[in-house]
């Protein structure tokens, strides 16, 4: 009985394959041709609820679950300017990693349709996991800590009295100074020295937030260089993103891979 039951089963699911088979071979024949060699398939995790197969048409404004907004649209400007295309907003996002792309949801087989484009890397698994431990939105309170030790009182800068320099960072010393320049035995209400640092910190804050931007940038543009938009080379289990442009996509309920499989590789 039991038997019976699995070539049933068996029987039903290959003679569902066949309507699936004829879709994706009529209208994914430039990415059958590319993944031919390879031999593998690619997933995407979706919340959809697919039977067999669905057509879907992605979106072009994408907005991030993980990734800050500020460097989303970085990003995005970043790929335009490599690739010609806004990778973070209109990409769809598959793996070869069955168990990887569960964590969005079902693990569905996917297959653009018709021409695409797409961008990956051989050595970024995941963009937002690569930078998720950087730190991107500067920090005005630590830097306004430096300035003070750095330019504080005694420190990089110089005491004035009644708007000459003393040319002194010492306290001491610019008193006895101010006291001989005025001929005056102690200084009296109203004469205090003023403390002049080498940098205001106005200067000083603006320059770390400008650094702190160039470094920035420097550092996100390096990780977009590691993206290429040819020589797919992902394997059957690479967990590498792969961002995919295209009108349309098929997802296949993945139960079907070893028939799908069959059919396409055989």
């Amino acid at each position: 009985m039991r038997l019976n039951k699995y070539i049933n089963e068996i029987y039903q699911r290959d003679k569902k394959i066949e309507p699936i088979y004829k879709l994706i071979d009529k209208n994914c024949a430039p990415f059958l041709k590319e993944i031919k060699n390879v031999r593998m398939f690619l997933y995407r995790g979706s919340e959809e609820n697919i039977d067999r197969i669905k057509r879907i048409k992605p979106r072009k404004d994408r907005r991030p679950k993980d990734m800050p907004e500020e460097l989303h649209e970085t990003f995005d400007d970043l790929f335009h300017k490599k690739f010609g295309w806004y990778v973070r907003s209109e990409g769809v996002f598959v793996t070869g990693d069955k168990v990887l792309s569960a964590s969005y949801g079902t693990p569905y087989l996917f297959f653009p349709i018709g021409k695409y484009k797409y961008v990956w890397s051989s050595k970024i698994m995941d963009l937002y996991t690569e930078i998720e431990n950087e730190e991107y939105f500067g920090d005005a309170e630590s830097w306004y800590s430096e300035w003070e030790s750095e330019y504080e009182d005694s420190n990089k800068g110089t005491y004035y009295y009644h708007g000459e320099n003393l040319e002194t960072n010492d306290y001491n010393d610019a008193v006895e100074i101010a006291l001989e320049n005025a001929g005056l035995g102690e200084l009296g209400y109203g004469d205090e020295l003023d403390w002049v640092p080498d940098i205001p910190m106005e200067e000083y804050l603006l320059d770390k937030e400008n650094e702190y931007i160039n470094d920035k940038n420097k550092y996100l543009k390096s990780l977009v260089r590691e993206y290429e938009d040819r020589n797919l080379k992902v394997s059957r289990g690479t967990k590498n993103e792969i961002a995919f442009k295209c009108k349309s996509y098929y997802l296949v309920n993945p139960v079907y891979v070893s028939a799908l499989y069959d059919k396409l590789f055989e």
